[in-house]
């Protein structure tokens, strides 16, 4: 996903924007992962988005790697 980032960067004018740009995307790939609720909770289809979404196995390795799971 570093490559939407990329992409902003290089299509706006101002580090402003980029910064605005990148939240836009960033908010809701992080609502829609493990980070706040348990996957298993999720609808059936949010729990397909978590699954693959890269900041879910981010917090998941960060859970695993300092005893929370």
């Amino acid at each position: 996903f570093s490559w939407i980032g990329a992409l902003i960067g290089l299509s706006v004018r101002t580090p402003e924007a980029a910064t605005s740009g990148g939240l836009i995307w960033l908010f809701p790939l992080t609502f829609i992962s493990n980070a706040f609720v348990p996957v298993t909770g999720m609808p059936t289809f949010l729990q397909h988005v978590a699954e693959w979404n890269p900041f879910s196995a981010t917090v998941a390795g960060a859970r695993e790697l300092f005893g929370n799971t």
